[in-house]
Formats: C-alpha cells, sequence, structure tokens
C-alpha cells in the first residue's frame, strides 16, 4: 500500500518538530504539554497549518525557551512561511538548511545567544520579506550575496559583532524600508549603492566604526524618516542645503562623530516633521539658528560642541524653541554660551522633563520664570556663573529627582541630588509621610541652612529638619548620591531616614520611604522592625544584625520593583517564587516581559545627555546590566 504524497508531507512535517521540540532543554512556561501524539500537530501551541496540514509558521516568540542550537530538521518543513523564536535562549550557529525553505517570508532569530557567521545559504530564500538576526552572538560578515534577496522590506542585523563594510550588493534591495545595522563592528565608508533605494525610511548605522563624509546622495533620499549615525567616525561638514530635500525626515541622529563647522540654516525651514535633532559631541561652531519652525520637535542635544561666543546673543534662539509645544528633553550643556538667562526660558513648553545648560559660561540670576516648567525631573546647571538666591518659584518642581547647581555658584549654597519622596504603601503599619516636594524640603530645612546640617562627606549632606504635617517631629534628611548607600549609617546622627520602600507614583520617580530609625535599633535584630517584608534580606529573618550588604540587598530589591512595578508583597509571589526570582528567570534575553512600560521608556537611551525613545538594544542591554 501506497502513502500519499499529503501523507508523507504530513509526516515529514510531524517528524521535523519532535526533532525541533528534542533540541529544547528548558520549558518554563509548558509551551510543549500540547505538543503530544493525542493531538494533531496542527494544533500544538505556537504552529499554523494551511487547509492541506502542512506547516506554514511556527511562532514561539517570547516563552524563554533554552536549549542547544536550533534544529536544522526545521529545514524540511518546506511550507513553511514564518519562522519566529526572538527573545529565547537559543545558542550555536544558524542552521543554513533554512537556506532550503523557498516559501520563507519572515525569519525573526532576534535576541537569542546564536553565534558563528550569517549562513549564505540564507540569501537562498528569495521570498523574504522580514529577516531580524539582531541581539545575538554573530560574527563575520554580511554575506555579499545578500542582494539576491530583492524582495525584503525589514533588514536587521542589530548588536551582533559583524564586522567588514555594507556589501554594495544592498543596492539591489529596492523594496527595502528598514536597514538597521547599529552596535557592531562594521567600517568604512556608506556605500553609493544605498542611494538607489528609492523606499528607505529608516537608516541606522550607529555605534560602529564607519568614517569618511556622510555622502551627498543622502541628503536627497526625500523617503527618509530617520537618519542615525550616532557614535561613530564621520566627519567634515553638514551642507547648509541639506534639510531643504528631507521632507519626511522625523530623526537626525549624529552625536558623537566629528562633525565640524556650523549648523545647517537650512534647519530653519527643513523637514516640519522634524522631532529628533541629536548633533552632540562633536566639533559645531558659531550660533544656534532659530528652530520655531520644528513646532513638534521633542529632544534637542547640543551638548557637547564649540557653539557660542560667550556673547549676550547667544541664548537668543531659545526663544524660538517656545513655539515648539512637544520640547520634553533640551540640552546645551558643555558649549561656549555665555550672557543671562533669559526670562522666555520659562515659557518653554510645560512637557519639558530634562533641561542641561551645565558648562557654560552664563551668568546672573536664576530668573524666576524657570518655576513655570513644571514637570521637569532633571535640571542640570552646574560649571556656570550664577549668582543671587535660589528663586522661590523652585517649589514648583514636584517632579525632580535631580537637581545639580554646583560650583561656580555665588551665594546659593550646595545641592548634588534631589530625590523625590513618597507615602507609605497602603495598610502598612509603619510611620506615614505624606508626599514631600522640594519646597517643604526647602522650607523645613530653612533653605537647606549651614545650622540645620548634621552631617556631611563625600557621598552626600544629611539636614534636620521639621516637615509640615509631621508633628513637628524633627528628621533628618539626606541629599545623597547612588555611590553613598552603603555608607548612610555612618555619617548620621540621632534619627536617619535610612530604609527604601515602596510608593504609588510612577516606578520612573525614584521613591525612597523614610521610616524613623534610632541608633540603638541600628546594632540590634531587625526583628520586629516594621514595614519590612519582602525588602529586608533573608538572614534578619534568622537574628543578624542590620549590615551593608543588608542594605544593598533592600536597596536592590527596591530597585527591582521600579522596573517591573511589581512589589515584592504582590498576591503573585508565593510558594517559593518571589521578586527576585521572577527577575532572575528572565535574563538575559526576556527582560522586556517583566519590566514596567513605564520604566522601560526611561531607559531607551542613545550615548547623549538625554533620553531617546528608539534605541531598543542599548536600552535592552542597559536594563540587564541593572
Amino acid at each position: 500500500m501506497f502513502c500519499s504524497a499529503l501523507e508523507l508531507g504530513n509526516k515529514t512535517d510531524h517528524l521535523a518538530l519532535l526533532k525541533f521540540k528534542e533540541s529544547i532543554t528548558n520549558d518554563p512556561y509548558g509551551i510543549f504539554k500540547s505538543w503530544n501524539s493525542s493531538t494533531h500537530f496542527c494544533k500544538w501551541h505556537g504552529i499554523t497549518c494551511m487547509q492541506q496540514q502542512r506547516v506554514i509558521e511556527l511562532n514561539l516568540s517570547g516563552c524563554h525557551l533554552n536549549g542547544g542550537s536550533i534544529s536544522p530538521q526545521l529545514g524540511n518543513l518546506s511550507f513553511l512561511r514564518s519562522i519566529n523564536l526572538e527573545n529565547n535562549s537559543f545558542h550555536g550557529d544558524i542552521p543554513p538548511e533554512l537556506g532550503c525553505l523557498s516559501s520563507l517570508r519572515i525569519l525573526h532569530l532576534n535576541n537569542n545567544s546564536l553565534s558563528g557567521e550569517i549562513p549564505v545559504k540564507l540569501t537562498s530564500c528569495s521570498k523574504l520579506i522580514g529577516l531580524d538576526l539582531s541581539w545575538n552572538n554573530l560574527v563575520g560578515k554580511i554575506p555579499s550575496e545578500i542582494g539576491s534577496l530583492w524582495n525584503l522590506k525589514q533588514f536587521s542585523f542589530e548588536n551582533n559583532s559583524l564586522t567588514g563594510q555594507i556589501p554594495p550588493s544592498i543596492g539591489n534591495l529596492s523594496s527595502l524600508t528598514d536597514l538597521w545595522l547599529s552596535y557592531n563592528h562594521l567600517e568604512g565608508n556608506i556605500p553609493k549603492e544605498i542611494g538607489r533605494l528609492n523606499n528607505l525610511k529608516n537608516l541606522c548605522l550607529s555605534v560602529s566604526n564607519f568614517s569618511g563624509q556622510l555622502p551627498p546622495f543622502l541628503y536627497n533620499m526625500s523617503s527618509l524618516n530617520q537618519i542615525d549615525v550616532l557614535n561613530n567616525h564621520f566627519n567634515g561638514s553638514l551642507p547648509p542645503n541639506m534639510f531643504h530635500h528631507l521632507p519626511n525626515l522625523k530623526a537626525f541622529i549624529a552625536g558623537k562623530n566629528h562633525f565640524s563647522g556650523t549648523i545647517p540654516t537650512s534647519v530653519t525651514n527643513g523637514s516640519f516633521l522634524l522631532q529628533v535633532l541629536e548633533i552632540g559631541q562633536n566639533n559645531f561652531v558659531g550660533q544656534v539658528p532659530s528652530l520655531g519652525k520644528l513646532k513638534i520637535l521633542s529632544k534637542l542635544s547640543l551638548f557637547n560642541n564649540s557653539l557660542g561666543s560667550n556673547s549676550t546673543k547667544d541664548l537668543e534662539f531659545l526663544k524660538s524653541l517656545t513655539n515648539c509645544s512637544n520640547l520634553i528633553g533640551l540640552s546645551i550643556s558643555s558649549n561656549n554660551f555665555g550672557g543671562k538667562l533669559p526670562t522666555y526660558l520659562g515659557n518653554l513648553s510645560t512637557q519639558l522633563i530634562e533641561l542641561y545648560i551645565a558648562n557654560n559660561q552664563i551668568y546672573g540670576n536664576i530668573p524666576n520664570e524657570i518655576g513655570n516648567l513644571v514637570n521637569l525631573t532633571i535640571l542640570a546647571m552646574q560649571h556656570n556663573h550664577f549668582g543671587g538666591t535660589f528663586p522661590s518659584t523652585f517649589g514648583k518642581f514636584q517632579n525632580m529627582v535631580d537637581f545639580c547647581i554646583y560650583h561656580h555658584v555665588t551665594n546659593m549654597g550646595s545641592i548634588i541630588c534631589l530625590l523625590q519622596l513618597c507615602t507609605e504603601e497602603p495598610g502598612s503599619d509603619s510611620p506615614t509621610l505624606d508626599k514631600v516636594s522640594y519646597r517643604k524640603l526647602h522650607h523645613g530645612t530653612d533653605g537647606f541652612s549651614v545650622r540645620n546640617m548634621i552631617g556631611s562627606g563625600k557621598f552626600g549632606t544629611v539636614y534636620k529638619g521639621i516637615l509640615e504635617s509631621d508633628d513637628d517631629t524633627p528628621v533628618a534628611i539626606k541629599i545623597l548620591v547612588k555611590r553613598g548607600m552603603p555608607h548612610i549609617y555612618k555619617q548620621s546622627r540621632g534619627p536617619i531616614f535610612s530604609r527604601c520602600g515602596t510608593c504609588n507614583t510612577p516606578p520612573s520617580r525614584l521613591a525612597r520611604l523614610l521610616s524613623t530609625i534610632g541608633a540603638s535599633q541600628l546594632e540590634s535584630s531587625t526583628i520586629g522592625m516594621k514595614g519590612t517584608i519582602g525588602y529586608a534580606p533573608p538572614e534578619y529573618g534568622m537574628g543578624s544584625k542590620v549590615s551593608i550588604d543588608g542594605d544593598m540587598y533592600s536597596f536592590g530589591i527596591l530597585v527591582l520593583e521600579m522596573l517591573t512595578g511589581k512589589r515584592p508583597t504582590d498576591e503573585m509571589f508565593k510558594d517559593g517564587c518571589d521578586l527576585r526570582n521572577h527577575v532572575e528567570m528572565s535574563l538575559p534575553h526576556n527582560i522586556l516581559n517583566i519590566v514596567d512600560p513605564n520604566t522601560y521608556l526611561l531607559y531607551e537611551a542613545y550615548n547623549s545627555e538625554f533620553k531617546d525613545y528608539k534605541h531598543t538594544n542599548l536600552k535592552l542591554k542597559s536594563l540587564t546590566n541593572l
């Protein structure tokens, strides 16, 4: 009795999937429980079949799967159109057998631990539309045959260790819209063949070893939404008219290179869609042109150049920025800007959350109008020549988490870092404090008066104060940089706010709960201490004394709470599972599954002075390291 072609095909697909299952050594979510003999493979988790019961899709994205290399038997799934194994922990080489899948349109293997070189055989999958191999450990060169993937639209090899140059054959990819090659060791010039990609929207080549000048054709690619060449070795000047033929440009990111000359004047009348202009850490000179027509500009970074001439006209461009109602980040630090801070600084967008004007030649009083920027969380003004006193309007900064205004400051005292405080978690029997604003701290310490200072050292300063609505109980307020955490007990006298905890404000605001612990308590066991469930290290429960190591454990739990948005006392943590284990299971490749979205945004950073909401890979690496 002969088997039909359909039966043979079904058997081939079935065996290929079983071989793939055999390579998996850890399945924390029990995905493969459905992959059993009592269920047809077309109904297995992650499998999609066509009407003839042939597998066309394998999607096991984000399942925390751990095993050896990807099974080469997947190359026998001859009808397969899509493979999505992103956000797992596969190791080893990419099997060349995947190049036999002539119907393959999507191949997403990003965010694993794959190694070796990119198989040339993959370039035989001529129907590929999306190819994502980013966030792995791939080495070697981009295959010169890549140009045979003429249907390719999305092409991402970011965050690997690729070397060599971009092959000229890339110019054959006429359908390409996204080219992501950042965070590699690629070198050389941008090949002229890229100028033939008339549909290209995103060109991302950051954090590599590219060099030379940006090619002129780049400024005529009207389809471009984003040019990102951050942190390379590009040099030369930018042509004055470069923005005239980039009507769809939303982001120009060119910081940390060797560009020189003046800022192109065409930015004044260029793309009105521009949202991000990042040219910090270069060698630009001259005055900043008017930017008022960029009404949806959200981030402007000019830091660490040679802009300005230490004159009273240097900061006039700030007036044009008052038209940019979406501005959330502004950095002009480390230039040669002079003059006084204009009062119209207070007319900048109320959405502004980060303002850096440090390391310039700015002098005079800080205008009261700065208090209008009520949503500021970071204000860096150090290394200037300000005089006078702190404006009373600083009390409006309810969200401030980092405030620097030291060095070259006349008659203004010294504040290094201000951390926001908040209320104790509901239901706790620990002492409760209302949300404490900068104004209350300022008032409670009589303007951080020297006579109220009770301790000072290289890790910070401690002030005695009386806060409103606190029954006139003296408390200690520590202005602390994070490296001083292990020494918090060593620099205090009497009651000291020393225990970290949780709060009801968004995790993006570093929260620090206060509870008074006397000196005698610091020398005794923490048994009986209130409100530390989930934060105290396990050894405290066995009678151990308070220690620096214990402090750091508690601080670590607080950091995990801020990153995940989950408390160690949440109901999900039981039967031996706690917040620390919950996070540990997701490292290093599945961190996005446990990170709170609000915190996730904060780590979308590129290498500049303020955050940018785009560089996923750098953000992931930063979160994992933290």
